[in-house]
Parts: C-alpha cells; sequence; structure tokens
C-alpha cells in the first residue's frame, strides 16, 4: 500500500494491482514531491568545495554516484549508493524521479541507457551486509533490464557480471566480464528482454606484452561506429596498476592506449567522435603515500585513442589530495562531462553528488594564460642587494644592512637560487627562498586582466626581515626601470602578499589611487592608516588595508587574485573581495592601466602555484557591487 497525504486529502491505492493507473495519474504529484523533498532529506553532508566552483561547474545533485547521460542530454541516470536505488534527474530543472522504488530489490552497483531507452541494471538478488562486496561480483552480481516506462519489475538477463558493463548508443549491443569479456545483443520476444548471439570475445590470455594476464574490464564501445571495445586491463597483485585497452571487433587486435603500465589508468566516458576518452589516473602521484590506497589519487585526464597515448589533464580536485573528481562520462553532443565526486580515504565508487562540466562554456569564460613553467620562460628575475649576513656569495660580491643601499646584483643574476621551480603532485610550484631581495617580471605586458594564483609561506626567514611577518608580493601595472623602488622593484600597484595582510594595498615609486576608506589606528611605521571600506569615503593614497583577513592558516595555500580594468583594479583573497582601487595613475595624473607582472622575493620563504592570467572585458559586476565601484 502506498499513502500520500496532501492538504487533508488521502490517496490509498495497492502499488501492484493498480500500478498502471498509478504511474499515469500520480506522477506529476509523486514527481514533485520528490523534487521538492527527497533533494532535502537525502543531501549529502558534503557540498562541492568552494574552490572548485568554477563558473562552468554545475552540481545537479548534493547524493549520488555513477552517472550515465540519456541519449537527448537532458536527464541523467544515477545510484543513490552502491547497493542502492536508481534515480534520474532531469537537468535543467533538477527534478529527481525514482526508478527502482516500485519493486523490492537488493540494490544496483550500475545503471545505464540502451539505445531504445530502457534500463540496463547491474545488481544482486541477495546482499549481506557483513559481506557487501561480494555482491558486486559473480555469481551474486547479475545483470537486468527495466522498462522505460518503469511498468514492471526489472527482467533478468541470466549472465552474472563482474564491475559495470556498457552498452552501445546506437544499437541494442551490451558487453561485460566476470573473468573474460563476453559480447551479445539484447532483443524482445513478447516484450521480455534477452540475451542473443552471446560469445566470448577477450580473456586475459589474449593481452599484449606487460599486460599479459591482467584482469579485465569492460568500458566502452568507441563511438562513431561502434567497431571497437574500450577496456581496461588491471593488476591489482601490486599497486593496482591500470592500462586503456582497445579491440577491435574486425580484427580482433588489442592495442595498450595510455601504454603506462606503472600507474593506474582507467578509461571512463568516452567522446562521441571516438577520437578520445577519459581516464581516472594517478599520473600525478605515481606513488602511494602511506596508508594510502590507489584510488585517493584519482583525477580526471582525456587520453588520445590515436595510439600518441597522450594525456591532458582535466580536473584538479586531488590538487591536496582532500578530494577526488571520479566516474566521468560524456552527453552525446560532446559539450557536458557529467562526474561524481568523492573524498579521500574512501573506498572506490563512493560519490557525494553529480557535477556537469560545459565544455563550452569552460572555453568562454577561461582563456587562461598559464604562467609558469619549469624553465620560467616568460620572466625575468632582477636581484637587489643583498644583506650582508648573505653567506656563500662569489667573491667581491656587494652588501649592505639596507636593502636601499648599495649595488644591486642586477638583472638575471641569482648566485643563490632564489628563484626556482619545483614540482609537486605534477604541478609547477614556484619556489623563493627570500634570502635576497628581488623580483620576478614578467616579460610581457598585461592591460584589462583577471590575475589568479595559490601562494603559501615556508618557515625561513631572512635579515632584515628576521623579526617581522613574512613578507612577499604581487606587483601589477609595473612600469619604467627596475630597481624604482628601494633598489630592487619597478614603479607599480602593489598586492600585499604578507601573513595576517593579503590583499592590502601599496602604491609604490610614485603611484597612487582613490580607495573607499575609514581612519585606521596606525600601530607600526610604515602601516596604512585607512582601512578598504566599501562604505567609506574615496580618499587618494597610496596605502591601504584590506577589510578582513580571509587567508588560510599558515602552511596552507591561499586564493590571491586581481580584476584590473582600465585604471580601475580588486583584489581578492580566497574569493573574497578585500579591496577596490579607482583612478590609478603615476603622480601627476597620468593613468596607469597596464604594466608587467612581478612577484617579490622580501626575507621570507614562499611558494606559488597555478599561476594565471586571463583577459577580460570589465569587471563582473558582482563584484563592482560587492565593492561599491564606480563603473565607468
Amino acid at each position: 500500500m502506498i499513502l500520500y497525504h496532501k492538504k487533508s486529502v488521502l490517496i490509498c491505492v495497492n502499488l501492484w494491482q493498480n500500478r498502471l493507473l498509478i504511474m499515469k495519474c500520480l506522477t506529476p504529484i509523486i514527481s514533485l514531491f520528490f523534487c521538492l523533498n527527497l533533494q532535502a532529506q537525502m543531501k549529502g553532508k558534503i557540498e562541492l568545495p568552494p574552490d572548485m566552483q568554477a563558473p562552468w561547474l554545475t552540481q545537479v545533485t548534493s547524493f549520488g554516484q555513477r552517472c550515465d547521460w540519456s541519449h537527448d542530454g537532458k536527464r541523467l541516470i544515477f545510484l543513490e549508493k552502491t547497493f542502492g536505488d536508481v534515480y534520474e534527474v532531469e537537468v535543467a530543472t533538477g527534478l529527481l524521479t525514482p526508478l527502482t522504488h516500485h519493486f523490492f530489490h537488493e540494490g544496483f552497483t550500475r545503471a545505464l541507457y540502451l539505445a531504445n531507452g530502457d534500463i540496463l541494471l547491474s545488481g544482486s538478488k541477495t546482499f549481506d551486509s557483513e559481506d557487501p562486496w561480494a555482491s558486486r561480483k559473480p555469481p551474486l552480481a547479475e545483470l537486468w533490464v527495466l522498462k522505460s516506462d518503469l511498468s514492471e519489475p526489472p527482467t533478468r538477463l541470466g549472465a552474472a557480471c563482474k564491475e559495470g558493463p556498457t552498452a552501445s548508443r546506437t544499437q541494442m549491443k551490451i558487453a561485460w566480464t566476470v573473468d573474460d569479456i563476453y559480447l551479445a545483443d539484447i532483443v524482445y520476444e513478447n516484450g521480455v528482454p534477452k540475451l542473443a548471439n552471446q560469445e566470448t570475445i577477450i580473456t586475459s590470455d589474449d593481452l599484449p606484452g606487460d599486460v599479459h594476464g591482467w584482469r579485465l574490464e569492460t568500458q566502452n564501445f568507441r563511438p562513431p561506429h561502434d567497431d571497437e571495445l574500450i577496456f581496461n586491463a588491471h593488476f591489482p597483485s601490486i599497486e593496482y596498476e591500470a592500462e586503456v585497452m582497445g579491440y577491435d571487433f574486425e580484427t580482433g587486435k588489442i592495442v595498450n592506449y595510455s601504454q603506462r603500465p606503472d600507474c593506474y589508468d582507467e578509461p571512463e566516458g568516452i567522446f562521441p567522435d571516438g577520437k578520445y576518452t577519459l581516464v581516472e589516473s594517478t599520473r600525478h602521484h605515481p606513488q602511494k603515500g602511506p596508508g594510502r590506497k590507489t584510488w585517493d589519487y584519482i583525477d580526471i585526464y582525456k587520453l588520445a585513442l590515436d595510439g600518441s597515448a597522450v594525456m591532458e589533464r582535466i580536473t584538479w580536485f586531488n590538487k591536496d589530495v582532500k578530494y577526488k573528481a571520479t566516474n566521468p562520462v560524456i552527453s552525446d553532443d560532446g559539450r557536458y562531462m557529467a562526474f561524481q565526486y568523492s573524498v579521500v580515504g574512501e573506498t572506490t565508487g563512493i560519490g557525494h553528488g553529480i557535477v556537469i562540466w560545459d565544455f563550452k562554456k569552460e572555453k568562454e569564460t577561461q582563456q587562461w594564460e598559464n604562467l609558469l613553467d619549469n624553465d620560467l620562460s616568460k620572466w625575468e628575475l632582477w636581484m637587489g642587494v643583498p644583506h650582508t649576513t648573505v653567506q656563500g656569495l662569489p667573491e667581491g660580491t656587494p652588501r649592505a644592512d639596507n636593502p636601499k643601499e648599495g649595488i644591486p646584483l642586477g638583472l638575471d643574476n641569482d648566485p643563490k637560487g632564489v628563484f626556482s621551480t619545483i614540482e609537486e603532485a605534477g604541478e609547477v610550484v614556484l619556489k623563493i627562498t627570500g634570502e635576497i631581495y628581488g623580483g620576478l617580471t614578467t616579460l610581457g605586458d598585461y592591460q584589462n586582466f583577471h590575475f589568479s594564483a595559490q601562494v603559501k609561506f615556508g618557515d625561513q626567514k631572512w635579515e632584515p626581515r628576521l623579526d617581522r611577518k613574512r613578507d612577499s608580493g604581487l606587483l601589477y601595472h609595473c612600469t619604467g626601470e627596475h630597481g624604482a623602488f628601494w633598489n630592487v622593484w619597478k614603479r607599480c600597484v602593489e598586492y600585499q602578499v604578507q601573513e595576517s595582510d593579503m590583499g592590502d594595498l601599496f602604491m609604490l615609486a610614485g603611484t597612487e589611487g582613490v580607495v573607499r576608506v575609514r581612519d585606521l589606528e596606525k600601530t607600526e611605521k610604515g602601516d596604512p592608516s585607512y582601512l578598504w571600506d566599501p562604505a567609506g569615503s574615496y580618499k587618494r593614497t597610496g596605502r591601504v588595508k584590506r577589510s578582513a583577513n580571509y587567508e588560510n592558516p599558515h602552511g596552507e595555500w591561499t586564493t590571491i587574485e586581481v580584476y584590473a580594468f582600465g585604471d580601475q583594479a580588486i583584489h581578492l583573497v580566497n574569493g573574497k573581495v578585500v579591496m577596490a582601487i579607482d583612478q590609478i595613475q603615476l603622480k601627476g595624473g597620468v593613468p596607469l592601466t597596464s604594466g608587467q607582472i612581478q612577484i617579490q622575493s622580501e626575507g621570507a620563504e614562499v611558494y606559488y602555484r597555478d599561476m594565471k592570467i586571463r583577459p577580460i572585458l570589465d569587471i563582473p559586476d558582482e563584484l563592482r557591487e560587492v565593492s561599491n565601484l564606480y563603473n565607468e
């Protein structure tokens, strides 16, 4: 019996005797009920982390895992959880429809759309909570077909299945794995689905070279002609290595596409033109850390299926080994990637919601230029005057107690290696020791831009700032000669990168701006006398303290951003506006609207990563509104 109560109206029906009548009459009511209530009742405790909320990402559910696109790209099917119910979500509205509530079952592990719109399920007819994973593999796990109209429980196909099967997007053909990989058609006799033309197509002994004898798992028919099966060969006995493989149906030839048997590369969703497949990969972490599992390091990559083994990293959820992006699938038009995100430490397959990546929107809004590479090829460096305490310099090198005095080391003269790069998790990181004052300067000028980077301080400090806060700085609109300020830096606008002061404004060597401020009690020589306040009065000044401290703790990465357009700029820390400047100019009234970017070495060990810049057409309206910055 189902009881539904709404505004004192009680509907009581017998599900099994009247299921068709229920589907026709109550579907709108039940759908609305689930849309309004299930999303709240089943909302996960973990939501998309703030630093992963890019404009081209949309979180469509706050629970669920292992999704699949409908053929029209309007809906996604997904599992509530491993051994759970199956749901369908309408992407445009978020409307949830339960697909497996109308019959009793022991939970499912996969759900895929068939070419005719019916649904291929993998799940067990029995479930033991004391031994749950037995229900995910043969002999318990098996294949079923659920009619799209939900008019009856699913039909068993009589085939066991390990992990996930795959279904052709254009034919009623499926492939699945037990120990070997099988291929069959789904046909209907008197409306009842069954397997036909079943055959074994791949065994572990068929695998070539380094992967001979490895285990198998089916993944995708390769579009657009379904003439190849993309599958996974894996070897969990050592480090859980895995390779992306292809089987040609006409020739029987097997190809290794990823060609890295020393790491984990598992194929997932495939692009509709068949030229690329998405891959869960650990290439950014080839070795496990203590107590970690291989799947703790998964992120999503894109692999060319042309034999070149070229891979491109797509997601960076795993950059701090806190989250993972997994189980991606591509819409039939190639525009969208849907995937789940997980938390490091959880077992493979667990998901906390479905996220959609809009490739078109990404292309339109991103257009980033990466500023860091191993050779720092987009930069030149200028070194100031070493402090008298600096050791290990070439004989006769000038030193001084005050960096404003003496002779600078000059252009591209860095005998102590103050500026260098290291690699962490497959990413280039700029390391600045801070031992000598200096500046890393872009070779090119930038105007009307959005700059973004992540920064964290190390522990080392040097004279003459041994007893002061750890300090660096992001300098923009840099013009003129090196050494204009303190024998080191150019004339510029400074975004202060200093512990507890990130985002402060310093106008260096003859620059100034108009800022909304309120008075601030001065605490230390050289500190700003004003605090930025979007409700304050405009004042022409060169030193203003940021509105609030939004930095992460010492040793953790903090995101810093600058939006600069015309003679205006906005500073952000971890996504929060902390400063807005208007009428940026050189003293004398000449507008300052462009220049180079400089990164400071100023007596403290500091690291920068993910440093990038892109052109903008204006400062976003929402930032102008928050900052109360006049729009010219």
